[in-house]
This record gives structure tokens, C-alpha cells and sequence, in this order.
């Protein structure tokens, strides 16, 4: 391998020492094999590429093109020389895929009826031009997606969820590839907000995540807004308890 860090779509060139005292005569063939995070694998035919019998070794090798929907992680290489009496050798090498996608920070806040969050999502790209995002809570909540439009210097409404988990509605705009979820480009930063309303009394933890639409979670990141709920009978009932005994009072005096 010339490198051990790759994108999706790459050509790659997969080379070996092959150390054989008997000459290349007595390689009968080397091949490789590229196993994939997703278990799926691509074979390769080696060809003799350079010898030097001084020194009793030869380089085989191959080209091979990253389908653009290649998962990201880790690659593994298993090349494979077999000899004339049918001995086998092989040895293991490996390179990776990054996911270049992220969002970020995780936040925390303290409602008592919304709250805004702001995120930065990144999209680099790796398999796939487009990432989707997604949100689910622990809590029922109404949850508000805007994007800043730098052209407008403006919010963008984006989306809506009514329960909290998954989008009530999108932005067609928004929505590329028609999955029901808003969708960024490759190479595109955008800066987000959300606004949180919670209709329970619980907290509420709210997940934003990005997936790469093609390779789902193999490229994907997340965040977390986390919103307390104060208990309300600290605050408030203090406050109502006076109340009530001022009204009493004023009503025995009026009677009087």
C-alpha cells in the first residue's frame, strides 16, 4: 500500500515482495483479497511488476478503484503467493476510509418552556455527496431545525417534529434525496439551531445525528442536547400559598 489513509472513490495500488532463491518460475500466482467493514470483499490477480533475481526477489501488484459507495473504517489486505509445489503463503496489510462528517457540541440548558441549541455540521464527504440528519428525545418534546443562510444572513426553518423523534415535516428545499429527513452537501459547513420545547415534565435528552445516506452508520456522528425541567412545586408553590392567604383575608373583610 502506498499510504494507509484513503476517500472513497480512490484508486489504490496493492504491491507485494514476493522472496522466492528459486526464481519467479516457481511463483505459480499471487492474488489479494480486500475485505471490507460491511464483511463484503473485492479478489485481485497480482502481476509480476519488477524482479531482481541478484537479490532473489520480485514485485507484484495491481490497481484497484474504491467503489464510491466504500464504507468507511478499516480495510484489511490479505495477499496470497502460491509456489510450483503448491506451498501458500500469504501475509496481512491494511488501510482505512474516513467518515469526514461531524456535528458538534453536545449542550445543556434549563427550560421552562424552550430553549435554543446551536450545532456546527461538517460534511467532507466520503462515499456518498449528500449526509442526512436525524433527531429522537427521551422525552415528548416540540423540536425546531433552522440553518443559517450566510446569502440572506438569515434563518432557514428546515424541519419539525411535534413528538420529539423523527421530523412531523421538512423542507422540500431541504430534503435532496426525499427521504423525509434534511439533507448537506458534500464539502459544505453549516452552522444550525434547534429550539426545544418541552411539553412534559421530565428531562429531555435530544439527539441530533448525521449519517452519510449511502453508508448509514458505518459514517456517522451524533449530538446531544440535554435539557433540565426545574421541579416546579419549589418554585411555585411558595408563591401560591401567600397569594391564596392575602385573597382570604380580603374577602372576611369585605364580609365584615
Amino acid at each position: 500500500m502506498e499510504q494507509s489513509n484513503y476517500s472513497a472513490g480512490d484508486e489504490i495500488h496493492v504491491s507485494a515482495k514476493i522472496i522466492e532463491p528459486f526464481g519467479s518460475y516457481d511463483i505459480k500466482s499471487v492474488s489479494a483479497e480486500i475485505l471490507a467493514p460491511d464483511g463484503s470483499s473485492s479478489n485481485l490477480t497480482l502481476g509480476l511488476e519488477e524482479d531482481d533475481t541478484s537479490l532473489g526477489y520480485y514485485i507484484y501488484g495491481a490497481d484497484y478503484s474504491l467503489p464510491a459507495d466504500s464504507y468507511a473504517g478499516t480495510y484489511w489486505v490479505k495477499v496470497t503467493a502460491e509456489e510450483g509445489n503448491g506451498v501458500i503463503n500469504y501475509t496481512y496489510t491494511s488501510f482505512s476510509i474516513a467518515c469526514n462528517i461531524s456535528i458538534s457540541p453536545h449542550n445543556n440548558g434549563t427550560t421552562g418552556t424552550t430553549v435554543w441549541y446551536y450545532h456546527d455540521i461538517w460534511n467532507n464527504g466520503s462515499g456518498t455527496d449528500i449526509i442526512t440528519v436525524e433527531v429522537s428525545s427521551t422525552a415528548p418534546s416540540n423540536i425546531t431545525l433552522y440553518v443559517y443562510d450566510s446569502s440572506n444572513s438569515q434563518w432557514d426553518l428546515v424541519a419539525y417534529s411535534n413528538t420529539g423523534t423523527g421530523w412531523s415535516w421538512v423542507n422540500s428545499s431541504y430534503d435532496i434525496n426525499d427521504d423525509g429527513n434534511p439533507d448537506f452537501v458534500v464539502g459544505e459547513h453549516s452552522s444550525v439551531r434547534i429550539k426545544v420545547r418541552v411539553i412534559s415534565s421530565a428531562d429531555v435528552n435530544t439527539t441530533l445525528s448525521v449519517d452519510d445516506s449511502v453508508l448509514g452508520n458505518s459514517c456517522s456522528d451524533s449530538a446531544v442536547d440535554y435539557t433540565k425541567v426545574p421541579e416546579l412545586s419549589v418554585y411555585i408553590l411558595p408563591l401560591v400559598i401567600p397569594a391564596l392567604m392575602i385573597l382570604l383575608r380580603k374577602k372576611k373583610g369585605y364580609v365584615r
